[in-house]
């Protein structure tokens, strides 16, 4: 009996001292509030500059869908990259960057109930894949330009 409790003890000694030593440079902080000096509060992040990627993985392939670069307070960190397959050398260039690794339409899409979320509904700004830039109004509506909260111009329907 003696052994199997040093053991156990050992085991959850070799645990604990595992997580605490990898947990320094690895992801951390899922559900911890405070863990390792990070926030407090529920969080996932790194506890060093590295930038934290999300990938998704078929049968064959990973794909890098999401990048988050570090968190420092320059005007040039903290962006975030989304696409569907990003090199792993990609360095995002906005705040928000969205990224083909083809040439393809690239839009992002504002939806709501009142005039639902298939790809013909809605506003949509975005990049063909020749490279033209569009505002696209996809429903029966105007679009209409604001300055100093001031309705300045609208584009009839």
């Amino acid at each position: 009996m003696k052994k199997q409790i040093k053991f156990i003890i050992s085991v959850l000694s070799f645990v604990l001292f595992s997580y605490q030593t990898f947990s320094q440079s690895t992801i951390t902080g899922i559900g911890i509030a405070g863990h390792n000096g990070g926030p407090i509060g529920n969080y996932v992040g790194w506890q060093n500059a590295n930038p934290l990627w999300f990938r998704t993985n078929d049968a064959t392939n990973s794909r890098n869908r999401m990048i988050i670069t570090d968190g420092a307070f320059g005007p040039n960190t903290g962006q975030i990259a989304m696409g569907n397959n990003l090199p792993n050398n990609f360095a995002p260039t906005a705040r928000l960057h969205l990224h083909q690794d083809v040439a393809s339409n690239n839009f992002i899409s504002f939806t709501h109930i009142g005039v639902g979320a298939t790809a013909t509904d809605g506003f949509r700004i975005g990049i063909t894949n020749v490279g033209f830039a569009e505002l696209r109004q996809q429903e029966n509506l105007p679009i209409i330009f604001y300055e100093n909260d001031n309705s300045m111009f609208t584009l009839p329907i």
